[in-house]
């Protein structure tokens, strides 16, 4: 309320003026002083509201900080219970963890086991085979040794049919006067073996001359028997002869060259002979 309507609600309330001036002079006085005091008492107060807005407005700061606070607060709550169920999320996943390594470790040692089971396993089947192998090349080499010993009684008893079969009839070329020359002079005797001979050769064959030797010591030469003195391998022509069921071949073959020697001869003295 302002001072002037104060003012006109004194003065309604005030009496009739049937008074005289002096209580009216005195009754302003009086009025005057009221409303001086009751400014006074305004301005004090206006001084105060002044006061109590600006501590509510200090303490409407305050509230919004508290506010602020509050809700920092209420944030950091909401925090701390995320935390705490992140730690406790974390505790299950050290738990899972746990359990996981010692699953895990349990069944690298079963593996272990069933490895060194496995290598053992495999270590007697290698011995199994190695001595298996060891069986087999004995008994290959046993094998072996019996198919070579009958093959060698195979050999032999075939050789014995085969000498049996050809005996008296078997001309072998042993001799070692065989196609040779004594001291220059022609042999007209080959011994053959110890069985046979050929006698009576014409000096005459000898005449017959194919590279620098006659043709009966040629043949002679080739179809001797000779033995390697490095190998001590012999080579005895009579074998092909007898492969071929053809036993006189080489001593037919001497025959024929000692006759064809002696018509070359006869030829070749009947030509005519040449005038230079």
């Amino acid at each position: 309320m302002g001072l002037k309507s104060m003012h006109e609600a004194s003065r309604q309330s005030l009496p009739e003026p049937k008074q005289s001036n002096e209580q009216e002079n005195s009754l302003l006085e009086q009025q005057s002083q009221r409303i001086t005091e009751l400014e006074h008492q305004i301005s004090e107060l206006s001084s105060i509201n002044s006061t109590l807005m600006n501590e509510l407005q200090k303490k409407s700061e305050i509230i919004v900080k508290l506010n602020e606070k509050e809700e920092i607060y209420n944030k950091s709550d909401l925090i701390k219970k995320q935390n705490a169920e992140l730690e406790k999320q974390n505790r299950e996943l050290e738990k899972a963890r746990q359990r996981a390594e010692a699953e895990a470790m349990t069944e690298v040692e079963t593996v272990k086991k069933e490895y060194a089971e496995r290598e053992r396993e495999l270590a007697r089947t290698q011995a199994e085979a190695n001595k298996a192998k060891i069986d087999a090349e004995d008994t290959r080499s046993h094998q072996k040794e019996l198919v070579n010993e009958k093959a060698q009684q195979m050999y032999n008893s075939r050789r014995k049919s085969l000498e049996s079969a050809y005996q008296g009839k078997r001309i072998a070329l042993d001799g070692v006067f065989f196609g040779s020359l004594a001291y220059g002079v022609l042999c007209t005797r080959i011994i053959y073996n110890e069985k046979i001979a050929i006698a009576g050769i014409p000096e005459e064959a000898y005449n017959y001359v194919v590279n620098g030797k006659s043709a009966i010591e040629w043949i002679m030469e080739r179809y001797a028997v000779t033995t390697d003195k490095a190998s001590g391998i012999v080579n005895d022509p009579n074998d092909w002869a007898l492969e071929h069921n053809d036993p006189k071949y080489i001593f037919n073959l001497v025959l024929r060259i000692i006759t064809v020697s002696l018509e070359t001869m006869k030829i070749v003295k009947n030509l005519p002979k040449l005038k230079f």
